[in-house]
């Protein structure tokens, strides 16, 4: 029988536990709308998002992640393109499709999508 070595951590090494949290928002036709307040982020950390679906609705248009404070947003992502009824869906990826800037939430800016855009979320605090 194989014995298996376990390592003790490295001094300057981080280890982190991440629980999978969700957020779903009908985004409509707003300009920007956020999806995690930065409120709602703890002091210290980034929310990274590792799985995500962009439903378009019923017209074609686009979306944009933002890194959002208590002002305007800023691009974290490229603008991805919806078509009438199309759904976008990024898989799960344990190192992350994109992440805010650190102590800020995410929003998403929506363009020429119709009021029945929504947007789900799989994200983790690091």
């Amino acid at each position: 029988m194989a014995s298996v070595q376990r390592r003790a951590a490295q001094p300057g090494i981080q280890t982190f536990s991440c629980v999978p949290l969700y957020a779903t928002v009908d985004a409509g036709a707003a300009a920007e709308t956020a999806i995690i307040a930065n409120t709602a982020v703890p002091t210290g950390k980034r929310v990274r998002v590792v799985g995500y679906t962009i439903s378009g609705g019923g017209a074609t248009g686009t979306a944009t992640f933002n890194s959002k404070p208590a002002g305007a947003g800023a691009g974290i992502t490229s603008s991805k393109t919806t078509i009438i009824g199309g759904i976008i869906s990024a898989p799960y990826n344990p190192l992350g499709h994109f992440e805010s800037n650190m102590g800020e939430g995410i929003s998403v800016t929506m363009a020429g999508v119709s009021a029945t855009a929504a947007i789900d979320l799989t994200y983790v605090e690091v």
